[in-house]
């Protein structure tokens, strides 16, 4: 998911990227990654695995919070 393709790579201010996943048990996973800086910039794959992470595993039903300019959901 942490792909250039999906939710990492390339950013324009304000742009906000998306992915859907399907889960076990007929579930789903929403992701949002949103860069809220003033000029375009890049979230590696490496971060962006991070920010998401941090989301998945600090809260049952996800969560969000915003690093460095980085809004992750």
């Amino acid at each position: 998911m942490c792909a250039p393709q999906h939710v990492s790579g390339y950013f324009a201010p304000d742009q906000t990227k998306y992915q859907c996943i399907d889960l076990a048990d007929g579930k789903k996973g929403e992701f949002w990654v949103q860069w809220r800086g003033q000029a375009s910039q890049v979230l590696g794959d490496g971060d962006c695995v991070a920010g998401l992470l941090n989301e998945v595993n600090g809260c049952d039903l996800g969560g969000e919070s915003v690093h460095f300019g980085w809004y992750f959901r």
